[in-house]
């Protein structure tokens, strides 16, 4: 489990004190009447749905940090990002049709913005510093976020579209993890400047920094109350991270959750009813909620991956805000990519009454591109079922079904799908057949198509070749009752759009992964780090090499493997450290490798990938 996900803080404890450690990735008093220069303002107005409505949340439960969501019960829970990079840190537009979010699918942290429904995910910041904890401005005209640019963590706010940014705080130490007050006039913080982590409210504009706690521990993950009035955050102020409120001012402390295990952080219902928040009290991360005296704490969902960071939606969105790509809401102008519309998706998931059998889809199906799963839903609570799903091909390449819609009636399905591994959309519609038992389907990806056949149970399943073919692929019969037999036909994999071409790779050793074994490596267990060099000089080469290993964001080495002289000859190969490097936690906790080499005069230099970037890899050691 990762319990602080690749983009947070963590702690490590050491003898009786707490020593505080940056992790990110590649994915821790004043009056405000005078901030205001007069009467507190009005907040706006909550909105309308109390403890009712949808939760955001990040969890790991397929591998990596995806941005989830669920019903306010806990039910229902759908992976909304479907990305293999790291997503994380979701935030909600004020009218619940959008949702801001963190991700390294580009190779750093950066800030993106999705549809509810997933659809239409598209990236705001473009740096090579960190763009992390977005926070929509509740009037929907700006996005403040914290970022390394100029060296250190700093509070900025930009547009909508990413434009226009704007720094706020400049302190030599770190500040992040905004939030803005329900009337859009002031920001709380999290600072370092004072030697260790505390909360600060500033104006919007970044004047009138102030601290509201002082403690000689941690205080973070501010988060204001609807109504403005206070602020809910987390502390290590009684020997335990644990929730927390108080006045905007800083007064009146009050703590909330009464564990000796980690809790954080806090998310406000619309009306302020009820807090969510994770905590491990149950062997590990899931979501809880409580009201916001601190009393009823339940537990919304059981997984054995961590589920954390809720947030909840403070409104339902109209339906049309769903449908409508950013490009086009925030300039008027239909985005260029993706270029399909896509369906009604499962933003609001309800149960679908029970279905005959001859028409019900959902279930795990057979297919010539291989293994299907499908899920249904009702997108309100009267009228069309929608659908979920993914699938996984015999080459081990997962696909999402994005956007679904199923006419039970006409028994036609329609989908959006995505491959994640090549970042390419297409369309698929499918006929069910007479006896429920088979669906008869064309996929299109642009002016490219081909047949896509499903059946219940194994009557199809075939080995999908990792080529793409040159010409149209053949109808699939799939059998109309079970009496039936039907050879395997010829399979194909659905193909990618065409890509430019690529720039022959300069002569040199490149390293381009670096994986670790075991896989999901434990306290104290030895590892040993894969790397698959390409070696593209024309002949073989001799290499030495090694592996060192870091504490994200942090200069100073944490480790390094015995070095390996290795012969590597001209092409791609996997070559290994030796099984001796480990390191003793006491939770999950997230380091970076990086592959060096050795020259002749035992000069240290980093090995790159061959596109030229870093093979700085995360990876998460738990006890």
């Amino acid at each position: 489990m990762i319990p602080y996900h690749s983009h947070a803080r963590r702690f490590n404890w050491q003898a009786s004190f707490l020593i505080l450690i940056v992790v990110r990735v590649a994915l821790s008093s004043c009056d405000v009447r005078n901030l205001l220069g007069g009467a507190q303002a009005t907040a706006t107005p909550a909105g309308p749905g109390g403890g009712s409505g949808r939760i955001v949340f990040v969890s790991n439960r397929e591998g990596n940090d995806e941005i989830y969501i669920m019903n306010a019960d806990g039910s229902q829970a759908m992976n909304l990002s479907n990305n293999p990079a790291n997503d994380t840190l979701p935030a909600w537009s004020p009218d619940g049709s959008r949702i801001l979010f963190t991700s390294n699918r580009d190779g750093n942290n950066e800030i993106y913005v999705m549809n509810a429904n997933g659809a239409y995910q598209v990236r705001l910041t473009n740096h090579w510093a960190a763009d992390e904890y977005p926070a929509w401005s509740p009037d929907g005209t700006r996005i403040a976020f914290a970022s390394k640019r100029d060296g250190e963590f700093e509070i900025y706010v930009m547009n909508l579209d990413g434009t226009n940014v704007a720094r706020l705080t400049d302190s030599p130490a770190l500040n992040d993890q905004p939030t803005w007050s329900p009337d859009s006039r002031q920001i709380a913080f999290v600072s370092e400047r004072d030697g260790n982590k505390e909360i600060y409210v500033m104006m919007a504009d970044g004047t009138l920094q102030t601290r509201l706690t002082s403690n000689n521990t941690v205080d973070w993950f501010p988060k204001w109350s609807p109504d403005g009035k206070r602020l809910g955050f987390v502390s290590f102020r009684d020997g335990n991270l644990e929730i927390y409120v108080m006045n905007v001012d800083g007064s009146q402390p009050t703590r909330l959750t009464q564990t000796k295990i980690r809790n954080f952080p806090p998310a406000w219902s619309p009306d302020g009813t009820l807090i969510a928040f994770n905590s491990e009290r149950d062997g590990n991360y899931e979501i809880y909620t409580m009201k916001a005296d601190g009393s009823m704490q339940t537990r919304l969902n059981t997984h054995q991956a961590a589920d954390t960071f809720p947030v909840w939606q403070p409104r339902e969105p109209v339906a049309d805000a769903l449908r409508t790509p950013w490009v086009a809401m925030v300039t008027g102008v239909p985005s260029p990519t993706p270029t399909l519309t896509p369906t009604p998706a499962p933003i609001f998931p309800y149960p679908v009454e029970t279905l005959s059998q001859t028409v019900n889809i959902s279930g795990t199906w057979d297919s010539n591109l291989g293994k299907v799963s499908i899920s249904l839903w009702r997108s309100d609570a009267s009228k069309s079922i929608i659908v979920s799903g993914s699938w996984t091909q015999a080459d081990g390449n997962k696909g999402t079904i994005r956007n679904g819609t199923f006419d039970p009636q006409a028994k036609v399905l329609d989908i959006q799908y995505y491959q994640p591994w090549n970042k390419v959309e297409g369309t698929a519609r499918f006929t069910l057949a007479a006896d429920g038992r088979s669906l008869k389907g064309t996929w299109k990806q642009g002016d490219k198509q081909g047949e896509w056949n499903l059946a219940r149970e194994s009557s199809v399943a075939t080995p999908v070749p990792t080529g793409a073919p040159s010409t149209p692929t053949r109808t699939v019969a799939v059998a109309t009752t079970a009496a039936k037999t039907v050879a395997p036909p010829p399979t194909t994999r659905i193909p990618s759009t065409p890509t430019a071409t690529v720039s022959p790779v300069a002569p040199g050793i490149y390293a381009n992964v670096i994986r670790t074994d075991p896989s999901e490596p434990k306290s104290n267990q030895n590892i040993t780090f894969k790397v698959t060099f390409q070696n593209a000089t024309g002949g073989t080469v001799y290499q030495k090499w090694f592996v060192k290993i870091f504490e994200p964001d942090k200069k100073n080495s944490f480790g390094e493997t015995p070095k390996v002289s290795s012969t590597i000859p001209v092409g791609t190969g996997v070559f290994s450290t030796s099984n001796d490097w480990h390191t003793t936690v006491g939770f999950c906790t997230n380091y970076i490798a990086r592959a060096f080499g050795v020259d002749a005069s035992n000069t240290l230099y980093e090995l790159t990938k061959s596109d030229g970037n870093s093979t700085a890899t995360n990876f998460t050691i738990c006890p």
